[in-house]
């Protein structure tokens, strides 16, 4: 098999939640990509380069990720600027994946720049159209980088037909530690409802210097604000984040949200640790010594202190098995039985100790389990029988992978599964539809789509409700 190079080139050591959530992104794609060709497949590897937010030091990298042989760079739109060209003489595409700033992107003179990610045009008038009916007088507070700057921009030409509803325009810098100044004049200036565009750090320190003055003033900010940076630096007073909003995006395909919540489900199960903010806590069961060790990594990277790591299987019952582990490019496929996927091969096996739920929940002194996701290739079953007590005393929702073929590997399968389920644990299953990819309860005659949400049949109604809402 051929093997291709993705180059990541993405700020890893300035913003860890940026950088590694772009990488392990495009890890995650790649890993389910496969293209066939006459003469045998083709392979992809993912290889990072470190930008660290400078524009000189991202042109160096994509310099190198070009010498390096890759075929296309992945970027947040540090330094693209600057170095569109060298990648256009060298045929390599560049996507953006972060930075909104309209100008980086231009088919007419850069066709080898594209963008998967909103522009801050798009967000600003989304701003302005939700902003403006509120009657709101709203200060912008934008940083002295490049993104804050774009940023100003964009709000200053959505907010042009409506004046009045800008109360002032204020630069914050964005080595500044202590915002109370700026806060301080934002609230003189008769403002009803902050804007805050800029890095993370901006974020959090204009939070800190608006409730510590005990002003509950509406906070907006683009997707900046989703960096678990923020919270982090809010940890000691976490009812600060009340009343901060921030814009959000996800993919859409023509089929519904279908194929952006399986690539999301995906994702979680390695990196859905922000999920639970700073009060939760996050247990992550992988038995693999490889998988764990990435796991471990990602885990220090992100400064995530709310995840506590397992070294264990789950199953029916304690003792120890044989753990396969798939080969590289199959790594999301280990499993304690064959393999159901055709292609799959061991790279080596593991003798791991096995645990039941039951015993994880009390060893770890849980007094709650809200969320479950259990997939683990054809083990779903023994996690289930191992399980009983956790779910029927403490009643999570669960996230069920359900593959006939894996299930049939290790003694089981998909209606024995659904049965024990809803009949035995009294849960109801919810699939995903294959026309709206929304959420839909399974009734006898409907299709069962591979991932599935499992709900304790006395709070359906509430959680979807929920999830429509």
């Amino acid at each position: 098999m051929r093997t291709v190079t993705i180059a990541v080139d993405a700020p890893l050591s300035r913003d860890a939640y940026i950088g590694t959530t772009i990488a392990n992104g495009v890890r995650l794609a790649t890993a389910h990509l496969g293209v066939p060709l006459p003469r045998g497949n083709v392979g992809f590897r993912v290889r990072t380069y470190d930008n660290a937010g400078s524009a000189s030091r991202a042109v160096a990298n994509i310099r190198r990720a070009i010498s390096d042989g890759a075929i296309a760079v992945i970027s947040d739109g540090t330094g693209v600027d600057a170095a569109w060209k060298l990648a256009e003489k060298a045929n390599v595409p560049i996507a953006i994946v972060y930075d909104g700033d309209e100008k980086l992107v231009d088919p007419d003179t850069r066709p080898n720049v594209f963008r998967i990610a909103p522009t801050n045009h798009g967000i600003a008038f989304r701003f302005a159209e939700y902003l403006v009916p509120k009657k709101l007088k709203i200060a912008f507070l934008t940083d002295d980088t490049g993104y804050g700057r774009a940023g100003r921009a964009s709000l200053e030409n959505a907010f042009s037909e409506n004046p009045e509803a800008v109360a002032d325009r204020i630069q914050i810098p964005s080595s500044a530690t202590d915002l109370a100044p700026q806060i301080l004049r934002a609230r003189r200036s008769g403002a009803t409802a902050l804007m805050v565009w800029g890095q993370p750090s901006s974020i959090a320190e204009a939070v800190v210097a608006a409730r510590s003055s005990g002003w509950k003033v509406p906070i907006y900010a683009p997707p900046a604000a989703e960096d678990p940076l923020v919270r982090q630096e809010l940890a000691g007073h976490p009812e600060w984040l009340d009343g901060l909003t921030f814009a959000s995006s996800r993919m859409t395909a023509e089929q519904g949200p279908g194929p952006f919540a399986a690539f999301q489900s995906d994702y979680e199960s390695s990196f859905g640790a922000q999920k639970v903010g700073t009060r939760g806590r996050v247990l992550a069961v992988e038995p693999s010594s490889r998988e764990r060790a990435n796991l471990e990594r990602n885990i220090t990277r992100n400064g995530l202190g709310n995840v506590t790591v397992v070294p264990v299987a789950l199953g029916a019952a304690g003792g120890t098995a044989q753990l396969r582990l798939a080969q590289g490019a199959h790594s999301g496929h280990n499993t304690l039985g064959g393999f159901a996927n055709e292609g799959v091969h061991a790279e080596s096996i593991e003798q791991v100790q096995v645990r039941t739920l039951d015993d994880v929940v009390a060893e770890q002194k849980l007094e709650k389990v809200d969320v479950i996701k259990v997939d683990v290739e054809g083990a779903e079953a023994s996690v289930i029988a191992g399980g009983k007590s956790t779910l029927y005393t403490m009643r999570p929702v669960m996230l069920l992978e359900i593959s006939d073929k894996a299930l049939r590997g290790q003694g089981s399968d998909a209606q024995r599964l659904i049965a024990t389920v809803r009949d035995e644990m009294e849960y109801e299953i919810a699939v995903f539809s294959s026309q709206t990819g929304g959420l839909e309860l399974l009734n006898s005659n409907g299709e069962l789509s591979l991932n599935v949400v499992a709900m304790p049949r006395e709070r359906v109604a509430q959680i979807l409700a929920t999830v429509s809402a």
